[in-house]
């Protein structure tokens, strides 16, 4: 957020600011130059909250330009909250943890599926996010803590889950992506080994293990880049991704190796998938399981 409000304010100052502008794609809120949000704005900006917060006060946020994805890293943060909460409640017993998660689940579900309670509930997980962490949290007890039963009623409970979604497919989309990337995640761990093994996709694997760090870098640096292309020429379909494509991810590709390397590596522990095999998620790897269906 820090290098975003920087790179913005440097950008506004030197006469570039439309480089920098942008529009909400979902119009739930303003993207804005930093001098032009309040004290309240900035904190809600820099805390994550500017999203569901408005909800209850009964104004629109506003986000500052370059945190376009501020509104998923809200849910997120809900969701380490609420994980958080919970490993505390269950004393770090799993088997606790998972029938608390359950119970959040079904919660979350009553709520989705009650347009009256879920007008009530906007910007928080209950209105229908909570479902895709849960897709997560199934992969993670699946893969570490189910026997044969257990695994056999988590694959029912998301292809149900995704059955239901398929319902109202335009409502519905990101449960239909959760679950269907949760399911395959279930059909292709056996490979697991096998691939962390290979040395032949060890750029996706470098990749892999900086995926969060090109999430939270891409926005502020792709949004000047392919506004300066596209200036310049770059405007079909064809142009943008033999052109504008490969240049912003060998821009965007360098800045999360470093943001990674200074930021979050201190963070991690657990071994880098690109510097050798891996033969199973360790058991405190909750998070670092659920990340990509969060991202």
């Amino acid at each position: 957020v820090a290098f975003a409000a920087l790179l913005a304010a440097l950008g506004h100052g030197l006469g570039g600011e439309r480089f920098f502008r942008e529009r909400s794609m979902s119009g739930l809120g303003e993207m804005l130059p930093p001098g032009s949000l309040s004290v309240r704005q900035l904190l809600g900006n820099l805390s994550l909250t500017e999203y569901w917060v408005p909800g209850r006060f009964g104004h629109s946020p506003r986000y500052l330009e370059g945190t376009g994805h501020a509104w998923s890293l809200a849910y997120e943060e809900q969701f380490y909250a609420v994980c958080g909460l919970l490993l505390i409640a269950s004393q770090r017993r799993m088997k606790r943890f998972f029938a608390g998660a359950a119970c959040v689940t079904l919660l979350t579900f009553v709520i989705a599926t009650s347009p009256a309670l879920r007008a009530k509930v906007t910007g928080l997980f209950l209105e229908e996010q909570w479902l895709i962490f849960a897709c997560g949290i199934a992969v993670y007890y699946d893969r570490m803590y189910a026997g044969r039963l257990g695994r056999w009623a988590i694959r029912a409970g998301l292809a149900a889950l995704l059955a239901l979604a398929l319902t109202n497919p335009s409502e519905s989309w990101n449960v239909i992506i959760g679950t269907v990337f949760a399911l395959a995640l279930i059909a292709l761990q056996r490979y697991d080994e096998a691939w962390a093994r290979s040395r032949a996709p060890r750029f996706l694997w470098w990749c892999g293990t900086r995926c969060y760090s090109l999430y939270l870098v891409h926005w502020t640096t792709a949004r000047p880049l392919t506004r300066i292309l596209f200036e310049a020429g770059v405007q079909s379909v064809w142009g943008t991704l033999l052109v504008t494509l490969p240049v912003c991810l060998g821009i965007i590709v360098p800045a999360a190796w470093i943001f990674h390397a200074r930021f979050e590596r201190p963070f991690l522990n657990r071994q880098d998938p690109a510097s050798g095999p891996t033969s199973k998620i360790a058991p405190d790897g909750l998070a670092s399981a659920v990340a990509p269906l969060s991202a």
